[in-house]
């Protein structure tokens, strides 16, 4: 039995004399689409705009708009959409479905507890209480959310915690935790150089509203 020999190298492409040899076209960089359900609310930072520049910064191109102004040439070229928040309605169909007839795959990502209707009650969720909103409605809400769930290939989340309802929906499920940018890393080491010497303890909570005053508490 010979021993294997050294591996050839792939033989130059051969040359039309007078015609110049044409590189292979490259594949487009996959291009990814957050596509933000509450623009108006701090997780829409959180989730689309940090999350776009991160990806952004690993080479790959990216945008994020809102599910009220997304347009189907938003989708150009998009190899992946990012629910974020988003709830269920024909619009919404409309975009999974010309997503996918570009090739794109659909992911939902979610950063509160909000697919399970049953626990939209003020004994469970503060923010009920806090910012007086009506049970139904949230519930309402809620069942939106968890239907949009059903339109994606697989799910993101912040946290384990929220990862094992969305697998208990039979979606694979991948934490991407929330994150900060330069800006508000370096504005906190200023604030800390800054701070007084009075020998109090202080503790940043990063909740987006006062309706997490409750987990606060505990």
């Amino acid at each position: 039995i010979e021993p294997p020999s050294a591996p050839v190298a792939p033989p130059e492409p051969i040359a039309t004399p007078g015609v110049e040899a044409v590189p292979a076209p490259r594949p487009a960089p996959t291009r990814i689409l957050f596509v933000s359900g509450e623009a108006h609310t701090p997780g829409h930072t959180y989730r689309c705009i940090r999350l776009a520049e991160a990806t952004r910064r690993l080479g790959l191109p990216a945008h994020f708009v809102s599910i009220e102004g997304v347009t189907p040439a938003d989708l150009d070229s998009c190899r992946l959409v990012i629910l974020w928040r988003v709830q269920r309605s024909e619009h919404v169909e409309n975009l999974c479905r010309l997503a996918r007839e570009q090739g794109a795959s659909i992911a939902f990502d979610i950063d509160d507890l909000m697919v399970v209707p049953d626990f939209a009650t003020p004994e469970l969720i503060d923010g009920i209480r806090t910012t007086n909103s009506i049970t139904s409605q949230v519930r309402d809400l809620f069942v939106r959310i968890r239907q949009s769930v059903d339109l994606a290939d697989f799910c993101l989340c912040t946290t384990e915690e929220l990862a094992y309802w969305l697998r208990g929906e039979g979606q694979d499920t991948y934490v991407v935790p929330n994150t900060f940018d330069d800006a508000t890393f370096f504005a906190a080491r200023r604030a800390a150089a800054s701070r007084p010497d009075d020998g109090l303890l202080r503790i940043g909570y990063a909740g987006g509203t006062r309706t997490h005053q409750k987990d606060f508490a505990r």
